[in-house]
């Protein structure tokens, strides 16, 4: 799991906001060195800008990421497409796939 703080607002980690989607920028963490490397890889913890928002909900981030941690055993890992199912030719038609948005299978 990652865990870590921003310097910015969630809403700036979205599609369309200024740093662009957050799940994009973490994918290659996640997918192609822990998952690739055998992790089981649980969603990660972000905190929010958090020198820029009251003590009191720093507390409330805090207080949440306690409780994250105490069920931490009982999360599902995320999932991602399994290792053995990737080829050469896997990759390139999941490619295709993704840039046209068409069915190449």
């Amino acid at each position: 799991m990652l865990s870590f703080t921003t310097g910015s607002q969630e809403c700036m980690f979205s599609a369309n906001g200024i740093n662009g989607d957050m799940d994009v920028t973490l994918w290659p963490l996640q997918s192609g060195i822990l998952h690739y490397c055998g992790f089981q890889v649980l969603a990660p913890q972000i905190f929010w800008a958090p020198s820029h928002v009251p003590s009191e909900a720093r507390g409330t981030m805090l207080e949440g990421w306690r409780t994250r941690m105490q069920g931490l055993l009982g999360e599902n890992p995320l999932a991602f497409t399994p290792l053995d199912c990737l080829n050469d030719m896997m990759s390139i038609k999941l490619l295709l796939r993704k840039i046209l948005l068409i069915d190449v299978y």
